[in-house]
C-alpha cells in the first residue's frame, strides 16, 4: 500500500503540473507549472487516498503486483462531472473532421477519449479550436476518438483550474491514474505540429523504380499525396533560395504537406528532368495541391498573398484530411 501510494501521488503530481505545459497557441497566463492547481490536486488526491485506505480491506481498491500500479475495482466514482457535456466525434469515414463546434473557439477545458472510450488527456486552452486542430494532425482515431469541451466567453482561472483539477481527479479515481497525455510518459498530446512538421523526412520513390518508370511514381505520389512540394534539398535544409521561400510559406499556411528532394538521384532517379516534363515546367521547386499543379515559388506567393492558394488547400484537405504521418 505504501508503494502504491506514493506512486499514485507522483502520477497525480506530474499529471497537473503538466496539464498546462500544451500550447497551441499558449494557455492562459498564470497557468504555469508551480500553480496552486497542482497542490490541490496533490491534497485531494491525498484525501482520497485515505478514503480508499479504510475502503481496501472490501476490495475496492487491489495493488497489481506485477507492475506495482493502482487499479479501482468495480467501485467507480459515483458521478462523471463530464456526463452532461455533448461527445463530440474527432473522426469520419474520410479521416479527422474539418468542422467543429463554434463555442470552441474560446477559452476552456477539455478532455480526450480514445476509442474504448478512455480518458486520454485533460488540458486547459486559450482556444480550444486550435489545440484540438493541432491534436487532430498528430493523432489518429484509436488514441482520440472523441472529445468534450466546456468553454467560456471571459472564464477565470479559477473557473478553468478547478474544472481541470475535477476531471484529472475523476479520471485518477475511476481508474487509479491520471490521464496517460498528462504524465511524463507520454509527450505526443505536449507535442506542436509546427515542430514535427519541420522535422519530417522527404518522400521518395518506391524502392526499385529506375529512371525508366519516374514519370510512373511522379503520377503515384501526386495522387497520393494532397500537398506535395518538389523541391532541391530537405525542409530542414534547402539547396536553393526559392526552395527556401517554397517550405517557409506552406510552414506559414500551417497545414500538413510532403516533399520530395529532386536533387536525390540515389533514391529519386530521374526526378530533376522527370518533373520538369511532366508538369510542363522548367523550374523547381514544384508545388501540387489536390492533384492539380498550381505552380512555383512566385506563383504560390502570389496566390497566398491573395487567399486563393489557402482557399485551395482547404477545399482538397476537406475531402483528404488525415492524421499527419511523421
Amino acid at each position: 500500500w505504501v508503494i502504491g501510494t506514493m506512486l499514485r501521488g507522483c502520477v497525480a503530481a506530474m499529471a497537473l503540473s503538466l496539464v498546462h505545459a500544451f500550447s497551441p497557441p499558449c494557455h492562459l497566463a498564470g497557468l504555469g507549472r508551480g500553480s496552486s492547481l497542482a497542490g490541490r490536486v496533490r491534497g485531494s488526491a491525498s484525501a482520497a487516498h485515505m478514503q480508499r485506505r479504510r475502503a481496501s480491506s472490501s476490495g475496492v481498491l487491489c495493488l497489481r503486483a506485477v507492475d506495482m500500479s493502482l487499479a479501482v475495482s468495480d467501485t467507480p466514482p459515483e458521478e462523471d462531472p463530464l456526463a452532461d457535456i455533448p461527445a463530440i466525434k474527432m473522426h469520419t469515414a474520410d479521416g479527422p473532421v474539418m468542422c467543429l463546434p463554434e463555442e470552441w473557439n474560446k477559452s476552456g477545458v477539455y478532455c480526450c477519449y480514445d476509442k474504448e472510450g478512455a480518458i486520454q488527456y485533460v488540458a486547459m486552452s486559450r482556444k480550444v479550436q486550435v489545440s484540438i486542430e493541432n491534436h487532430l494532425q498528430l493523432i489518429g482515431e484509436d488514441q482520440f476518438a472523441v472529445c468534450k469541451a466546456r468553454t467560456w466567453d471571459k472564464p477565470s482561472k479559477e473557473d478553468l483550474e478547478s474544472t481541470a483539477t475535477q476531471w484529472i481527479q475523476y479520471c485518477i479515481d475511476l481508474t487509479g491514474g491520471a490521464p496517460p497525455g498528462n504524465t511524463r510518459e507520454v509527450d505526443i498530446w505536449r507535442a506542436k505540429a509546427a515542430d514535427l512538421r519541420r522535422g519530417k523526412a522527404n518522400v521518395e520513390f518506391a524502392t526499385g523504380v529506375g529512371e525508366d518508370k519516374a514519370e510512373n511514381e511522379i503520377t503515384r505520389l501526386i495522387a497520393l499525396h494532397p500537398v506535395l512540394l518538389f523541391i532541391k534539398g530537405t525542409r530542414q535544409s534547402p539547396q536553393c533560395g526559392f526552395t527556401d521561400a517554397t517550405v517557409a510559406l506552406f510552414d506559414q499556411l500551417e497545414v500538413d504537406y510532403e516533399c520530395i528532394d529532386t536533387l536525390d538521384e540515389e533514391h529519386n532517379p530521374g526526378l530533376r528532368e522527370g518533373i520538369k516534363t511532366f508538369s510542363v515546367w522548367p523550374t523547381i521547386p514544384q508545388v501540387y495541391v489536390g492533384g492539380e499543379f498550381i505552380g512555383g515559388a512566385d506563383v504560390c506567393r502570389e496566390l497566398a498573398e491573395s487567399g486563393e492558394l489557402q482557399e485551395t488547400i482547404m477545399e482538397v484537405l476537406a475531402t483528404k484530411r488525415r492524421t499527419m504521418s511523421i
